[in-house]
């Protein structure tokens, strides 16, 4: 009998999985306020609504090592040529995007349908950017993910009115997460046979809801701050030079972090 595991075979519903989301969910402050001292950061310079969604659409790009320039030119152009109105909401910006590209539609599968789109904004969204070249679907989903969390936060620094996120609950489609190395090797390090970016999102979103789906964006706060290294040659272990580079990291509270960061591996590596 052959001792080959399925790329897909992975248990999703094993205790170690449940465990995470559990630590997840208890320590979700953390992420979020690293996440919004990060935005602040990015916007604070910014005088209208319009400069806030250009400067966010660059953050979210420029974290992405793939990202091609030349590709994304005529998103830029687009954008630059906007009219006021057709940046000034959610789905003004939408609807600008779609007529924009009509003709130019780029192949690719999508996780989430036309129909979606109808009824949810973020979903109509979703499928408009990852239509534009240059918006690969890691690329889009980091920008969708973060706009509903800044939507969530301080209104000084919303940008689309019909965008806030009011209360907890409010999502209609569920985020589909910008997988990195980072999360990749998380789940390798659960063992997963072979994690990839469609694989783990199918997994965790056949299984927990929206807002569910925002508590396991977080694992990417946690695994930045818990690996060294690159690729195949990653370790576990509190990384207090990558900590301490970043700006928006809570430096008073390391020490309670690094405790947070331990317990968090030891959740990765201990057996079901």
């Amino acid at each position: 009998m052959s001792t080959v595991r399925n790329k897909d075979d992975f248990d999703w519903t094993q205790p170690s999985v449940g465990r995470l989301f559990e630590f997840l969910q208890e320590h979700t402050k953390w992420n979020r306020e690293f996440q919004e001292r990060e935005y602040a950061r990015c916007l604070a310079g910014c005088h209208s609504a319009r400069e806030r969604l250009t400067s966010f659409l660059h953050l979210n790009v420029s974290t992405q090592s793939s990202a091609d320039m030349n590709d994304l030119l005529g998103f830029w152009k687009t954008l630059h040529g906007a009219a006021p109105e057709q940046t000034a909401s959610l789905k003004a910006f939408t609807a600008y995007l779609v007529d924009s590209s009509k003709g130019h539609a780029k192949n690719g599968k999508s996780p989430f349908t036309a129909r979606e789109a109808e009824t949810d904004d973020w979903a109509a969204l979703f499928l408009a950017l990852h239509a534009r070249p240059g918006w690969g679907i890691k690329t889009t989903a980091l920008f969708v993910k973060a706009a509903i969390r800044l939507h969530r936060g301080p209104q000084a620094l919303h940008f689309w009115p019909d965008a806030w996120q009011g209360s907890a609950g409010s999502l209609q489609s569920k985020p589909y997460l910008p997988v990195d190395r980072v999360i990749l090797h998380i789940f390798k390090t659960l063992g997963h046979p072979c994690p990839r970016v469609e694989n783990i999102n199918s997994g965790l979103r056949n299984r927990y809801s929206a807002e569910q789906m925002l508590t396991w964006d977080d694992l990417w706060f946690w695994g930045f701050f818990t690996q060294t290294g690159t690729d195949g040659e990653r370790e576990l272990g509190w990384n207090s030079g990558k900590f301490w580079s970043q700006l928006s990291s809570s430096k008073n509270d390391e020490t309670q972090l690094r405790s947070l960061g331990e317990t968090f591996i030891g959740l990765l590596t201990a057996k079901s």
